[in-house]
């Protein structure tokens, strides 16, 4: 399931990816391989997530299995490698 109703945005050309468990990943480009970099406090689907500033995504909208609508957003900031 974690794969179901993810979004994905591009972060200074990192693409990341929040999925249904709260989790953000980022895809290494040269090992094809998915990384956790960070955990939102409430896992999502069917959600918009999009860069708001240099170092920092926010999520918008979905819905939660235990909460339902989503009516909150969040906010992840990912330091510079």
């Amino acid at each position: 399931m974690n794969g179901f109703g993810a979004a994905a945005t591009d972060l200074n050309g990192k693409l990341l990816v929040s999925t249904i468990d709260g989790s953000i990943q980022e895809l290494n480009d040269e090992r094809g391989i998915w990384s956790v970099v960070g955990q939102l406090p409430t896992g999502r689907f069917f959600h918009r997530m999009l860069p708001v500033s240099k170092d920092t995504v926010g999520v918008f909208g979905g819905a939660n299995m235990n909460v339902g609508k989503c009516r909150e957003a969040e906010f992840f900031s990912i330091s510079a490698k």
